[in-house]
């Protein structure tokens, strides 16, 4: 799973993670997604103002925001 953030950014704690950040997530075996940046487990979901950059990304988007799929972005790549 991969996504762009956007907007200005996304703060979490103390840190700010700048706007344009690649993420990647992965599935545990437990079915859980975790995303890192800087060896820092992020928060999950992922901010609205992300661009889902795959499939999987644009799915779990629209699973954590369904009533907001009017606002979601996907990248080029994603499957509509």
């Amino acid at each position: 799973m991969k996504w762009q953030l956007g907007g200005t950014g996304w703060p979490v704690g103390q840190w700010l993670i700048p706007a344009s950040t690649i993420l990647n997530g992965a599935a545990g075996p437990d079915g859980k997604i975790t995303v890192k940046w800087n060896e820092i487990t992020l928060p999950m979901p992922i901010p609205i103002n992300a661009i889902a950059l795959d499939n999987e990304a644009a799915a779990l988007m629209l699973e954590w925001y369904p009533d907001q799929h009017y606002r979601l972005h996907f990248g080029p790549n994603v499957a509509r």
